[in-house]
């Protein structure tokens, strides 16, 4: 069985050694770090065991509690990248009990939370791999349950005859549940893939181009043409400023989206630009942002 991380120490600057029981590994750049922290972002199989054995109410609170968590990250997320400021504070201000133990999280991050502002960057990239594990945890959460509600109906039993029905109804308006049934077809004849959250992919445009990219399951665009746009469902454009642009539901944000959009999150991407042919893409979403899979190859983090 496989130790826990026990403490994180400094090597020299610019490189991180976690010791795991009795090994030592040495990260030499954040990139090696963030690289073997990819492998901690789904979620083990015997939680997805565990997940299927919940009743109903268990699956809408832990469903719930991930999505306040998740909420509070994408905030500091968020506030980090329009301001500049770190995501260490945070972290070390979190109640560690709220760390899932799964792939020795709660481990990774207090480790990190023993070290110096000089270690921001690590930070900053075990916080994204993190959100990016809740979203796993929450998409298996959101299938499981969609799934009995679909075998309910099918039975003629309705959406609403669970045991769960009263708490169904207490946390409708802040659930997400019934929004992850769409389907992939409905995205359009265009297939496009999930943008990994909270990292960011860069994109050159030439003049003239455009792409189609999905917030939750809405069609939207940005294009090329004498600046950069953003492009509604309507076909109503957003001349995108220099630097950061903050999309989403939020009415103070820079490309405001319909509010009647409840599965567009307040805060739902943030779009970088040079103000002509170069924008980069961040995902903070909790439905995800997507675009075409070749922009993907070309992951800039």
């Amino acid at each position: 069985m496989a130790g826990r991380p026990r403490m994180f120490k400094k090597a020299f600057s610019g490189a991180l050694t976690v010791e795991i029981g009795d090994v030592a590994l040495r990260f030499e750049s954040p990139a090696q770090f963030e690289f073997a922290l990819g492998g901690r972002v789904g979620l083990p199989s015997s939680k997805v065991i565990s997940l299927l054995a919940q009743p109903d109410d268990v699956l809408l609170r832990e469903g719930e509690g991930m999505r306040q968590i998740e909420q509070r990250f994408v905030e500091v997320l968020s506030r980090s990248m329009e301001t500049g400021s770190g995501v260490g504070a945070f972290l070390a201000e979190l109640d560690s009990s709220m760390i899932s133990q799964d792939h020795d999280w709660r481990s990774v991050i207090g480790g990190l939370n023993r070290l110096d502002a000089s270690y921001e960057e690590y930070k900053r990239i075990a916080m994204v791999k993190y959100m990016q594990y809740l979203a796993s945890r929450q998409e298996v959460v959101n299938a499981v349950y969609a799934r009995r509600q679909m075998e309910r109906e099918e039975q003629g039993a309705g959406p609403e005859a669970s045991e769960a029905a009263p708490v169904r109804e207490k946390m409708r308006d802040t659930m997400v549940f019934d929004v992850a049934r769409f389907e992939p077809a409905e995205r359009g004849e265009e297939e496009l893939s999930r943008l990994p959250k909270g990292e960011t992919i860069e994109i050159v445009l030439q003049s003239h181009q455009s792409f189609a990219l999905l917030l939750a399951k809405h069609r939207f665009g940005i294009s090329c043409d004498e600046g950069l746009h953003f492009i509604d469902d309507e076909g109503n454009d957003s001349l995108l400023h220099t630097g950061k642009n903050i999309v989403g539901r939020e009415a103070g944000n820079d490309v405001p989206i319909d509010a009647t959009y409840r599965d567009v999150s307040r805060k739902h991407l943030i779009i970088e630009t040079d103000g002509a042919h170069v924008l980069r893409l961040t995902d903070i979403s909790s439905l995800g942002t997507f675009v075409p899979p070749d922009f993907l190859d070309r992951t800039n983090v």
